[in-house]
Parts: C-alpha cells; structure tokens; sequence
C-alpha cells in the first residue's frame, strides 16, 4: 500500500511540474510580442581573438557607418 501511494504522489508531483514548466513556456513565447531584443543589423563572430563583422545589413542601423566599397 505505501508503494502505491508513494507512486501516485510521485506521478501527482511531476504532472504538476510539468504543467508549470508548460505554462512557463507559453508565457515566455508569448513575450516576444511585447519586447524585442536590440539589433544593430550586423553579424558579430569571434575569431582568432578578435571581434569581426561578418554581415552588416545595408538598411540597418550600422548601415549608416560603412562607406561605399569598403562593406
């Protein structure tokens, strides 16, 4: 009897966390609607110690600062 009993409240315990953990998940995904992470349109890698930039977006926000026939 405590082996049944200690299953059903294991069963009961992880139903409710992964409920949570559902909920969670909608909440965080429904947050993409109201904040939006700051983009500066280029396309930073790490390579041999050093930042470059990989893609710069013409229209974009770093857009401005590329001169003609150097990006």
């Amino acid at each position: 009897m405590f082996q049944e009993l200690k299953f059903q409240l294991s069963t009961a315990i992880l139903t409710i966390v992964t409920l949570a953990a559902g909920a969670a998940a909608i909440v965080n995904f429904s947050q993409y609607e109201y904040f939006r992470l700051p983009d500066d349109g280029v396309i930073w890698v790490d390579r041999a110690g050093h930042v470059e930039a990989l893609y710069v977006a013409p229209d974009g926000p770093a857009g401005n600062w590329i001169q003609p026939g150097t990006g």
